[in-house]
């Protein structure tokens, strides 16, 4: 997506879009690897600050030696982890047919912190980092089907796009699901209780444990480190493509580490800078 970017527009305006890109993905990075820590701390009793640094080199290392199809196959498995939230609601209980009618019949936001709810609802939405993330790994895709050259990958059939029309649309349906019942968790436990003023993961998981049982606090503990596990390879491999784009580095995880050096050292250094900002968070 950067290299066409970079044929059409001039390279210091790319630069300005993609460094915004690398600055915000960093930072994202840091806020997962808080919360997966955080959530793991709980589980296990472990100090944080040692599953921020393990978390990250776990992360670093499998997408430097693993293949291209390997990492694929891990995210696919690790989608299973976010059933977990539609199962804390259903473990909690609800008021279904209020829930029905508030999510059908919706109200406009009236307070400032719900209009910074529904910025930030489309803002996590419509990231941009998923548009050079999406665009890669469809490349990466044809590539493990064999198409191995730019020729081969030239054009795209009528099926082809329809096939990825669906699993585009499948995805996102899910996803936001899972973006659902997060939602109505939080409301039908914390928010009904008065507790509103939630800032770490921990804090969510601490205040859902008296309200609705163990249980339900250690699935949600759970889905945050699944969660993580999901989003930090994107959120760091999707700068990586876009800055190779843009510079002509050659890039891939089907390569390894010597074939595209400079993508996997920037890979793996938005990661750790995300390990040293949410190591200092904490």
């Amino acid at each position: 997506m950067a290299g066409n970017f970079r044929q059409r527009f001039p390279r210091w305006l790319l630069g300005v879009f993609v460094v915004a890109l690398l600055v915000a993905n960093t930072i994202n990075i840091a806020a997962d690897l808080a919360g997966m820590a955080d959530a793991a701390e709980m589980l296990f009793g472990v100090k944080s600050h040692v599953f921020v640094v393990v978390f990250a080199l776990l992360i670093s290392w499998a997408t430097v030696r693993l293949h291209y199809q390997q990492i694929a196959n891990v995210l696919k498995w690790l989608v299973l982890v976010l059933f977990a939230y539609p199962i804390t609601a259903f473990v909690v209980g609800a008021d279904w047919g209020q829930v029905a009618r508030a999510t059908f019949i919706p109200s406009m936001p009236h307070t400032r912190d719900e209009w910074s709810i529904l910025v930030a609802i489309l803002g996590t939405t419509i990231s941009p980092y998923l548009f050079f993330w999406q665009a890669s790994e469809e490349v990466e895709e044809e590539k493990s089907a064999g198409q191995r050259t730019l020729a081969q990958r030239r054009g795209a059939t009528l099926e082809e796009l329809e096939l990825r029309n669906i699993d585009v649309g499948v995805g996102a349906f899910f996803s936001n699901i899972v973006m659902f019942f997060i939602i109505l968790t939080t409301a039908i436990t914390l928010n009904r209780h008065g507790i509103t003023h939630i800032e770490t993961a921990r804090q969510a998981a601490e205040a859902l444990r008296p309200l609705a049982g163990k249980f339900s606090a250690i699935l949600f503990t759970v889905g945050v480190v699944g969660v993580g596990f999901l989003a930090i390879p994107t959120l760091a491999g999707s700068a990586a493509y876009a800055f190779a784009a843009m510079l002509g580095w050659r890039q891939g995880l089907d390569k390894k580490f010597k074939q595209a050096r400079a993508f996997y050292v920037l890979n793996t250094t938005v990661d750790r800078g995300g390990r040293r900002t949410g190591f200092h968070r904490h």
